[in-house]
């Protein structure tokens, strides 16, 4: 994918060396955005190999579908016990000694809590008192959005936000992917034809007999979307190496599985960044990262020591072809989805590069 190694070499050319959390280090930059057409494949990077499993897993536990399993209802939903069950381990750092993490991501996405004063006048004989209740609220970010989807896709505000103010200092870890918004757009009729058309082995030619609004109310009649799904995030801070394609992987997927709930065509994935960044203990992955985008018998190069011009290194190469996602039935509700709902086909990529992770 090229708009990944575009941002690995931007970080390289325009970055400055920045302390950081973790005591690690970074050559960080500030502002970027990529932007990936889910029509060129799903966007699971094939220059290096970005384990599937660990993002089907993680989001579903994000949604709290997991809890949903006799093994994890009586669990906190963000338990790290089903990640664990799979083998994804990238939240086991952060996880207390019982395997919790507070309210993260998916406790905002499907919980997030308010509370108000609610106040009340109670009497005793001829006294009056004032009593001040306090009332919780949870609030399905998701479910609204797509309920949203539902009956006004042309909304300006589908907006999901995991950054909670009021409960940042109870999270193992503040959230780096912080908000998100869905964009719908109305297809035109000859773009739904052409959806009916891929969907079918023959080309429908009682299509050239009618009129265009009886060839509108035909397509609706199949249930053919009329509408096509994007999805932007703002991430406040990015581990470019070990996370971006994880990241972009991740919300590509909930931007697909979303459409299929409302029916719409699953549009881009639009990827905006606060600080982004390359850990200083990642130089010799990021060198590999960046040779197999030369021809194998090129020289060697350092990418890394010549960073202020990595983009004239850089080669033409930008990976295998991308793999097709499918969804293997029809799932009315983004609750109910399991992993067994998705289908990953021809993914062919180059191998890992392992890189340590910065805690």
């Amino acid at each position: 994918m090229k708009q990944y190694v575009d941002l690995v070499t931007k970080i390289l050319e325009e970055g400055r060396e920045k302390k950081d959390r973790t005591g690690v280090g970074t050559i960080s930059t500030f502002g970027h955005q990529s932007s990936y057409e889910m029509k060129d494949g799903f966007p699971l990077l094939t220059l290096k190999r970005t384990w599937f499993p660990g993002v089907a897993h993680e989001l579903l536990w994000f949604l709290g579908n997991h809890t949903k399993l006799d093994a994890y209802k009586d669990l906190p939903a963000t338990n790290i016990k089903y990640l664990t069950d799979n083998k994804v381990n990238i939240w086991n750092e952060w996880a207390d000694k019982d395997g919790n993490l507070g309210p993260v991501y998916g406790e905002q996405w499907t919980k997030w809590t308010t509370e108000r004063k609610v106040e009340t006048i109670s009497s005793n004989d001829s006294s009056f008192d004032l009593e001040i209740n306090h009332k919780r609220n949870r609030i399905n970010q998701i479910q609204k959005v797509i309920d949203r989807l539902k009956t006004n896709p042309e909304d300006r505000g589908l907006i999901v936000s995991a950054w909670n103010v009021g409960e940042l200092d109870k999270m193992a870890l503040r959230p780096c992917h912080t908000i998100f918004q869905f964009y719908a757009e109305e297809l035109t009729t000859e773009e739904r034809q052409v959806i009916w058309n891929s969907k079918n082995l023959f080309v429908d030619m009682s299509f050239h007999n009618m009129e265009m609004d009886e060839i509108k109310e035909y397509l609706d009649s199949l249930e053919i979307p009329s509408y096509k799904l994007s999805l932007q995030l703002y991430q406040r801070s990015a581990d470019t190496f070990l996370g971006v394609p994880f990241n972009i992987a991740s919300y590509s997927l909930l931007l697909y599985m979303v459409a299929h709930v409302v029916n719409m065509v699953p549009g881009k994935f639009v990827h905006s960044f606060g600080d982004a960044h390359l850990y200083l203990n990642h130089k010799e992955q990021v060198n590999e990262f960046l040779q197999r985008t030369l021809p194998e018998d090129n020289i060697k190069i350092d990418f890394w020591e010549n960073r202020k011009s990595a983009s004239i290194f850089v080669g033409g190469y930008y990976g295998p072809k991308l793999p097709e996602l499918r969804i293997k039935r029809k799932v009315d509700n983004i609750f109910d989805f399991q992993y067994d709902d998705f289908e990953l086909i021809d993914y062919n990529p180059l191998k890992v590069i392992n890189a340590p992770i910065a805690v």
